[in-house]
């Protein structure tokens, strides 16, 4: 048996022995909440953070079946009538027992809704990909 293990290493490449190994990453199944009453903003801020999500590639979008619901809120910060920035909460939901228990409450703040939804995805990413591996 140890003779046929050591032919095998010897014999088929490094890539294909780490590939066999190797347990492929399942993303995580997400639901983002879409709320008709929703501002222009909420859905802006949104679809960017779709767009984070989506270019980390850890999780898949999915109304049906999910391990996790998001849900945001945005509001605009403005100071003498102008605006100054904007901030987000983010929220991680899910199912225990039938029901929705919070997880985790993010709140972010900065210039643009890029760079909120930047860092609300950096947080999102982090924290999913923590409590899939418990």
């Amino acid at each position: 048996m140890k003779k046929l293990l050591l032919l095998l290493i010897l014999i088929l490449p490094a890539p294909v022995m780490a590939q066999a190994m190797v347990k492929p990453l399942e993303p995580t199944r997400v639901s983002l909440a879409d709320d008709s009453t929703a501002t222009a903003t909420d859905k802006a801020f949104n679809e960017l953070l779709r767009l984070e999500l989506n270019e980390r590639a850890t999780v898949r979008f999915t109304q049906a079946r999910f391990d996790y619901r998001i849900l945001t809120a945005t509001a605009e910060i403005t100071s003498k009538g102008k605006l100054q920035g904007f901030s987000a909460a983010v929220a991680i939901l899910t199912q225990a027992e039938g029901k929705e228990v919070n997880l985790r409450l993010h709140v972010t703040v900065g210039p643009t809704l890029d760079a909120v939804a930047s860092d609300a995805g950096a947080f999102l990413d982090k924290e999913l990909q923590t409590r899939k591996r418990k």
